[in-house]
């Protein structure tokens, strides 16, 4: 998937989907999926880091597969911006595009 950039303030910035970790443009399983293979079977890198932290805690970890799962399957809360829609990350943290 190629990431889009967009140019606010003279700072171009990636646009992403928060929790869709395979970069396919939807959140489903297979994001859930893609990030318990990056983190525990020597899976692909993210293309965007920040696409991968589902819960934007600052990290990858299980439980942006958790917080994955449970938003798809038992009405769990929907991730933060940007989301539904591509976006640029409100929140600072140490992972990027």
């Amino acid at each position: 998937e190629q990431l889009f950039k967009i140019t606010i303030d003279g700072t171009t910035q990636p646009t992403f989907i928060r929790g869709d970790a395979n970069s396919d443009g939807t959140l489903n399983i297979a994001d859930s999926i893609f990030i318990l293979s990056y983190l525990f079977s020597g899976g692909s890198d993210p293309v965007c880091s920040d696409a991968a932290d589902a819960n934007d805690d600052g990290s990858i970890n299980i439980a942006d597969s958790i917080f994955l799962l449970s938003f798809l399957f038992s009405g769990g809360s929907d991730p933060v911006a940007p989301y539904p829609l591509a976006g640029i990350d409100p929140t600072t943290d140490g992972l990027s595009c």
